[in-house]
């Protein structure tokens, strides 16, 4: 009966339970499996045909829980695909790949009641259509052309001629060339099931208004739109009324997507209030950043304040106090900033306090590859709602978290993956916050040291101090990643160390190096302080995960 649950822990414990506690451990093991075993194996991935044989043939217990399959290439896989049915009777969505090999119609049968697909192929051969024509009720597409096929009007149409249920489309291709006299004059299919739509070009949208104008012809209920591009910025401007129009056409779209695309002034300002609130706006060109928010005249960047939501990737030249001076200007009503560098070795510092100042409505903050530094530790200061701090590659120094932890008292989430500090003790201490959510992944004392592991930390919340040991990990070579597999709650071994610690942060790195050690008797502890330790100090915190393990 007990089948679930380690062998090793139920011949341990069998023997010491009475009729009735085995009767309810047995209750307990059915428990674990109904209700945490299925969500395990919801969705399965595998990186060739081999390790999908493998599971088909020695895990059939489990196929039953698989909703979602990602899959390898199409074509390694075509001689089982009749067995799917069979196999997984729950199977709803896939993910694959599909090359120039034609798929026999026999085959795609077994995939006429999925709802969901994603899929990547070379151009859009035959092969691809015919999977998608014996999927007439897929509700969800995601195609990325990986060739040179055109997205045109006409491949729009017959996709949902192939499915008339699409609630929701993502397309990412060429755009080149899309529009002809002949697609214009071409009659217009009403599409009324579609809610979202993203369509991104791997280069340039010059037809930019054709789409819109064909999206509100054809998408009277749609709700979210995404438009995007790799490269030029869009130049072209038109009328108050043409938005108008397009707005009376959509009268639904709450959600705007734009990738490289800034749409004028004459189409920002149409929008209301929950539409401002939930636009995002992505610019991964650093030209295109600088052209746009930092050497934009002041008379003209008035729309660009109706920004709420902003994500864009700067060049090492970039300087940062320039950027955040025109954020202040051009957008001060940010209230979600991520910024991402190219190269991570800018000697420019990036300010949080003047973030702070700048940026007095953002609750959410990510920073990636990027020096961050206090400029002012002024005593005098106002309050900030920021919410939520992600930094990932970031060189954070020791005193960063004192001034955030006096400005920011709503602080709930906290983020520091592969994150590099100079000093041996890595101090996080957000005494007033009470906080959601904080992960500490990879946290290194250098950028060039992989090898030195932080394995020790603390975690002190309110007059409660526990001290955590990470006795296993797992770390490939030439890699930042750090994945626990196991901590040791520590007790009176660092009870010296503890007292110690609030006197280390004002003596100088090398006294630090050389008295942490020696403050642990166990050898092993001692070891594993070389490295330094991570002193993390809160109200309170509901999960806590280090190394992509959650500390209990």
């Amino acid at each position: 009966m007990l089948l679930h649950f380690p062998a090793e822990i139920v011949n341990r414990v069998s023997s010491y339970l009475s009729h009735e506690d085995f009767y309810h451990l047995v209750l307990a093991n059915q428990a674990c499996y109904y209700q945490f075993t299925p969500f395990l194996y919801q969705k399965m991935s595998f990186k060739d045909g081999d390790q999908f044989k493998q599971f088909s043939n020695e895990l059939k217990h489990f196929h039953p829980h698989v909703r979602n399959l990602h899959l390898p290439y199409f074509s390694k896989i075509m001689r089982i695909l009749p067995q799917f049915p069979l196999v997984f009777p729950s199977l709803d969505s896939i993910n694959l790949t599909v090359s120039d090999a034609r798929c026999p119609p026999q085959f795609c049968e077994p995939f006429r009641n999925l709802r969901a697909l994603t899929m990547k192929t070379f151009g859009l051969p035959a092969s691809s259509i015919e999977i998608i024509a014996a999927m007439p009720y897929l509700t969800h597409l995601d195609i990325t052309l990986l060739a040179n096929a055109k997205i045109t009007v006409n491949l729009l149409n017959d996709l949902h001629l192939l499915c008339p249920l699409l609630q929701c489309l993502y397309i990412n291709g060429s755009f080149k060339d899309s529009f002809t006299e002949k697609t214009e004059s071409q009659p217009v299919q009403i599409v009324n099931k579609l809610k979202s739509l993203h369509l991104e070009s791997t280069s340039s949208l010059y037809e930019y208004h054709f789409w819109l104008k064909h999206i509100a012809v054809t998408y009277p209920n749609l709700e979210t739109l995404g438009l995007g591009q790799q490269t030029v910025k869009i130049e072209n401007h038109y009328s108050s009324e043409f938005y108008d129009w397009f707005r009376s056409s959509c009268p639904h779209v709450v959600q705007f997507k734009w990738l490289n695309i800034v749409p004028d002034d004459n189409f920002l300002k149409k929008l209301d209030q929950q539409q401002r609130q939930l636009q995002e706006l992505r610019l991964n060109d650093a030209t295109l950043v600088k052209h746009l928010l930092m050497e934009v005249e002041p008379s003209d960047d008035a729309y660009l304040s109706t920004i709420f939501n902003l994500d864009i990737r700067i060049s090492i030249d970039t300087t940062y106090n320039t950027l955040l001076s025109s954020l202040g200007r051009v957008c001060y009503r940010l209230e979600q900033l991520a910024v991402e560098q190219y190269d991570s070795h800018s000697p420019d510092e990036l300010y949080m306090d003047t973030v702070l100042d700048l940026l007095p409505r953002l609750t959410s903050v990510s920073f990636t590859q990027i020096r961050i530094g206090i400029q002012s530790r002024k005593a005098d200061f106002d309050s900030h709602p920021l919410e939520k701090i992600k930094l990932k590659g970031c060189y954070v120094p020791y005193d960063t978290f004192d001034s955030i932890g006096f400005r920011c008292p709503y602080l709930s989430n906290l983020s520091l993956d592969q994150t590099s500090h100079s000093n041996h003790l890595v101090k996080i201490h957000l005494p007033y916050q009470k906080l959601n959510k904080v992960e500490l992944n990879s946290i290194y004392l250098s950028k060039l040291d992989l090898d030195a592991v932080v394995q020790l930390f603390r975690l002190k919340q309110s007059n409660r101090s526990d001290w955590y040991l990470m006795d296993s990990y797992k770390k490939p070579a030439y890699s930042r990643t750090i994945i626990a597999k196991s901590f040791k709650k520590l007790n009176t071994a660092v009870s010296y160390l503890s007292y110690s610690s609030q006197k280390l942060e004002s003596q100088s790195d090398n006294h630090t190096n050389s008295l942490l050690p020696y403050a642990l008797r166990d050898p092993d502890l001692r070891n594993a302080a070389k490295d330094g330790y991570v002193d993390f100090v809160c109200q309170s915190v509901c999960s806590l995960y280090i190394n992509s393990k959650k500390v209990e």
